[in-house]
């Protein structure tokens, strides 16, 4: 009879659920789009901000600061994973996807229509570190909750896939923000550009920021956090000690996996820009194309990764991204460093996008399939927070001051080795969640 149903054209309970993922794949993608693309336009645009927010110092400190008010905005992330994650634990993921949106389109806003020092004098890079506080804990919820609602939505068989297409859409809110900073680079003169055109990618949350609100508010809540309250309703919840006994293990899991990822990311797709600006000699508005070109590069394999974990497994693809970094990281930045121009650093930069995107195809369905649906919002939310504001958010700052102390352009390139190696030890630790029940 229920095939009968399915010839005459009525939709199957798969068929149904694979509609709503990819509804609220657009959902929560819309919103990890903005996000990323005014968080992350930041770290583009650290040398304007050293120069107008920082320029009481001097050149290489004015860019340590600005770098150092990029990684603030991580420190505010485990505050935002730990209260908002535990929110998405008992409300439920729609109204944290929106409770955070509001927070990061207010704050971006107001970033682009802050004062600079010359009008404000220290009052401005107080107010911009206060407000870079605000993006953190917003996106400490955030990553989570928009993981969560595209991973929870997904088919079995597809996590992997779904799950990549979070960090496609984070992947193209950093695509949409270089080619914004690289237009407006290339078009305005530079007393332009430092003066007002760097503010216009923030003024977009205006307009981007209440179209995603009123998409995230249409969309239901996932099958698994219905089934868990179902669960808390009945009195059905499994106990305690059954719940956790792993907790230990999953969050050592969690914050290695997370941290190696991402300082990865941070290093591959915010601190190259200035890297080739400063060491390599190439111009501004070039090394913002260069970007934009990588980005393009991990838009299309990241989804390719994703498919892939879901048919061999994510261990064998986050195995295999460890790997890479670990042996080929040196040799490209000495190819760089040995007098690369545009065409080598472009080689490079898609190089190193097509390695990161043995993370991010696996990466968010690994960390949402660790933990049991009554603890992963709280859980996964504080400790990735925690971890992407340790290895992550400093990343660019810590990779400034490594190159400052050794005097050595390659010297960045130890820093990321070293986390590979680290993110090896955890992959192999680590037990396989591709194939099991979510």
């Amino acid at each position: 009879m229920d095939q009968a149903m399915n010839l005459q054209g009525e939709a199957s309970p798969h068929s149904s659920t694979t509609g709503m993922g990819y509804k609220a794949m657009l959902a929560s993608g819309i919103g990890h789009f903005l996000e990323w693309f005014e968080f992350a336009t930041y770290s583009y645009l650290a040398v304007v901000f050293s120069k107008n927010f920082f320029h009481f110092a001097s050149d290489s400190t004015s860019l340590l600061l600005s770098f150092a008010t990029f990684g603030v905005g991580f420190v505010a992330r485990p505050l935002g994973g730990i209260v908002l994650g535990q929110l998405g634990n008992r409300l439920g993921r729609r109204s944290l996807l929106v409770s955070t949106m509001w927070m990061m389109a207010l704050s971006t806003f107001a970033i682009g229509c802050l004062p600079t020092y010359d009008s404000i004098g220290l009052w401005a890079p107080i107010f911009l570190v206060t407000l870079r506080l605000i993006q953190g804990f917003s996106l400490g919820g955030e990553w989570a909750a928009a993981a969560m609602y595209m991973v929870e939505w997904a088919p079995d068989s597809k996590r992997g896939f779904f799950g990549s297409l979070h960090q496609v859409s984070g992947a193209l809110g950093l695509l949409f923000g270089s080619i914004t900073v690289a237009i407006l680079s290339s078009t305005l003169n530079q007393e332009a550009f430092n003066n007002w055109g760097w503010r216009v990618p923030f003024l977009f949350a205006a307009v981007i920021g209440p179209i995603a609100v009123v998409i995230r508010r249409r969309i239901g809540e996932t099958p698994a956090f219905e089934k868990l309250k179902a669960e808390r309703t009945s009195g059905q919840m499994r106990a305690p000690v059954a719940r956790h006994s792993n907790k230990l293990k999953n969050s050592i899991v969690t914050f290695s996996l997370a941290s190696t990822w991402s300082l990865l990311f941070f290093i591959v797709m915010s601190f190259m820009p200035v890297f080739l600006q400063k060491h390599v000699k190439i111009p501004a508005s070039e090394t913002f194309w260069i970007s934009s070109l990588g980005l393009v590069a991990l838009v299309a394999a990241t989804p390719i990764m994703g498919a892939i974990s879901d048919r061999v497994g994510r261990r064998p693809v986050l195995l295999a991204g460890c790997a890479v970094f670990a042996v080929f990281t040196y040799f490209l930045f000495s190819f760089l460093l040995a007098g690369g121009g545009f065409a080598e650093a472009l080689i490079v930069e898609v190089a190193l996008a097509v390695m990161l995107s043995l993370f991010c195809g696996p990466g968010t369905a690994t960390l949402i399939e660790i933990f049991p649906t009554e603890l992963r919002s709280g859980w996964m939310s504080s400790i990735y927070s925690l971890s992407t504001a340790i290895a992550g958010g400093f990343a660019p700052f810590i990779a400034t001051w490594l190159v400052g102390v050794t005097g050595l352009g390659i010297a960045p390139t130890f820093l990321v080795i070293g986390f590979a190696i680290s993110g090896i030890v955890t992959v192999l630790a680590m037990r396989e969640t591709a194939f099991k029940k979510l």
